[in-house]
């Protein structure tokens, strides 16, 4: 996903890696608005390995969530991150930072 979004933007890609096998579990991402209220969206596991600027990220370690129209709706500091739940184990990612302008 870009560092920097737009209000209103969607299309965009999500990605998240977990660094582990994701591919049985249930996962999700959730997003924090500049107020702090969060939104957690149903992800889907990479099928394919994907290069990125920090590196190859592994088929069944990262999951992704097209943003839907609506989600982006301030300006300010967004946060992301993954959520992920299977084989009795909750996990969750640090929250990542990113911009929406106005």
């Amino acid at each position: 996903m870009a560092n920097v979004l737009n209000v209103g933007e969607y299309g965009e890609l999500a990605i998240v890696d977990l660094g582990e096998d994701v591919s049985a579990n249930t996962n999700s991402i959730a997003f924090k608005d500049p107020s702090g209220e969060e939104t957690i969206k149903s992800a889907v596991v990479g099928v394919a390995n994907y290069t990125s600027s920090i590196g190859t990220l592994l088929a069944s370690e990262y999951i992704t969530y097209t943003i839907e129209t609506g989600l982006i709706d301030s300006a300010g500091r967004w946060y992301l991150r993954a959520i992920s739940e299977g084989g009795g184990k909750k996990s969750k990612t640090n929250w990542l930072p990113f911009d929406v302008k106005a």
